[in-house]
């Protein structure tokens, strides 16, 4: 007769090992295909007027609402913005897609940046449509599109033309987080007021993720330019009184003023993080500040970008493509350092610099 402490470690072994299997499948399917080869996937079915293959690789979205769409932009560049890898595995990516699709009462028009979730199943990542939140929905830019006409049994032809390959740019593994989010808990008597713009998205993506602020080596070192090298519209000249380094500033009498700045830069090596915890800390007490950004952290982290420029209380600055040392650099890569990161701000806005 088997003594009881040995069934009770014979139970363990099988629940550890049944755990282990759920979470080696995980990784086998993340192995098997990456989840941005899916959303590349997706896009491609529906540039070339395949819904059915579209509505496959997804769970939520229709054949229907495929064949709604007049004309595509496919995503240029995904980035993995978070996730969790185990029994309930699943990844968050964010991308900007244009298109206009036929609705009731007329036509929608978009050019907007999408975020949403992917799910293993059948051996492959997914797209939980239910989970897609959409961001700064506007008219489309006046850049080439795809374009997929309907042929005259009134069904869609293929597109005219491929997409070009993306630029995919994954980011770090996904952090290894619960499925429930943590949320900083405001300071006593100050709850989390969001203002404006910042309402259109959830809380729970505002006050961030943990591990966000993880930085990750990147080798060979990244120095991919970015997709627009030159600003929109020229850069406003310089008063001559700002045109050199400030030292310092002259006060009024008898008032003590400080500004607050912080730094938001990658070099080509690595992919810095971003620190929920003094974002947070500022907006639970309405407390201004200035942020320095580089051109390649604005890449990198795209959807952060976006709602610190929507908050009526922060500003930002450019600090730079990769934290360049501007004492040392001269000419052309001095110069890129700077326009790049001018150019990068104004493709994450979708408009003028």
């Amino acid at each position: 007769m088997t003594p009881n402490r040995y069934r009770f470690r014979f139970r363990l072994g099988v629940l550890g090992g049944l755990a282990l299997a759920l979470g080696l499948q995980a990784w086998a399917v993340a192995a098997a295909n990456q989840p941005e080869d899916t959303v590349i996937e997706f896009y491609r079915h529906i540039s070339k007027g395949e819904c059915d293959a579209a509505a496959g690789l997804s769970i939520g979205y229709s054949a229907e609402r495929c064949r709604a769409i007049e004309f595509l932009r496919a995503p240029a560049k995904i980035t993995r913005v978070g996730g969790h890898y185990g029994a309930e595995s699943f990844v968050i990516v964010s991308y900007r897609v244009e298109f206009s699709r036929v609705e009731d009462g007329g036509k929608a028009q978009c050019n907007r940046v999408d975020r949403l979730k992917l799910v293993p199943k059948k051996g492959r990542w997914l797209i939980d449509w239910s989970s897609i939140i959409a961001r700064n929905c506007s008219e489309p830019s006046e850049s080439p599109t795809l374009e997929a006409r309907p042929d005259p049994d009134g069904r869609r032809a293929p597109a005219e033309a491929a997409p070009s390959s993306p630029v995919i740019e994954p980011g770090p593994p996904p952090p290894m987080v619960e499925k429930t989010v943590e949320r900083e808990a405001p300071a006593k008597g100050e709850a989390q007021d969001f203002e404006g713009l910042l309402r259109t998205w959830p809380q729970e993506e505002l006050l961030g993720w943990p591990g966000s602020e993880r930085i990750i080596p990147v080798q060979p070192p990244d120095t991919i330019p970015p997709a627009i090298t030159n600003p929109k519209g020229k850069l406003p000249g310089v008063e001559g009184v700002y045109a050199n380094s400030i030292r310092r500033v002259r006060l009024p009498k008898n008032q003590k003023l400080v500004a607050l700045t912080f730094d938001l830069c990658e070099q080509a090596d690595d992919r810095t993080g971003y620190d929920r915890n003094i974002v947070n800390f500022l907006r639970a007490r309405r407390i201004p500040a200035t942020f320095f950004a580089g051109g390649k952290w604005m890449r990198s982290h795209e959807d952060k970008a976006l709602q610190l420029m929507a908050d009526p209380r922060f500003e930002i600055g450019n600090h730079g493509w990769t934290h360049g040392n501007l004492r040392v650099l001269k000419g052309q890569p001095m110069l890129d350092q700077i326009v790049w990161t001018q150019a990068e701000y104004g493709s994450t806005v979708g408009g003028e610099e």
